[in-house]
């Protein structure tokens, strides 16, 4: 939604959209946090819960990235580049490559999934590969381009298999 917002005030001209992605990201950043910064999931009866998934912390980057190109202000790319920080500490696969579905301090599963399917709606991988390589470019960090072709050698196999 933010991003939404965000391109739409770009594409139309209209600072009203820009408003209510500034809304949000306040919102968010105001009530879906834990006292470490760290996201959560949800908001219900005045009450956040529940840790983040890969997709909520690359769905905000997004849409952090587009809001910093919409309005330019230096605020929202430093927010992307410390939920970015966040996401790599604790959803990051050190031996190959892309990001689980939740946190390596979550709940204790047997199994710690990575998702790449694109359905309606891109998986927090493929939305975190672009997000990496829009943050590689804008800030001449060439390490999150690297873990973007990472995430790209991590899923080639399922892809391939799938297309």
């Amino acid at each position: 939604m933010i991003a939404a917002f965000a391109k739409g005030a770009r594409v139309f001209d209209e600072p009203r959209y820009a408003e209510a992605a500034k809304a949000t990201v306040d919102f968010i950043l105001k009530n879906m946090r834990k006292s470490d910064g760290r996201l959560l999931h949800r908001y219900r009866d005045e009450q956040a819960s529940l840790p983040a998934q890969v997709d909520d912390y690359a769905f905000l980057i997004w849409g952090m990235l587009e809001l910093y190109e919409t309005i330019f202000e230096v605020r929202y790319l430093q927010i992307a580049l410390d939920l970015n920080r966040d996401l790599i500490e604790h959803f990051w696969d050190d031996n190959n490559g892309g990001f689980y579905f939740v946190a390596d301090d979550g709940e204790n599963l047997l199994v710690r999934q990575k998702e790449i399917y694109d359905g309606a709606i891109p998986s927090g991988n493929s939305v975190e590969m672009l997000n990496l390589l829009r943050l590689g470019r804008i800030t001449a960090n060439y390490d999150f381009e690297e873990k973007a072709a990472r995430i790209g050698r991590a899923f080639s196999r399922n892809v391939k298999q799938s297309p």
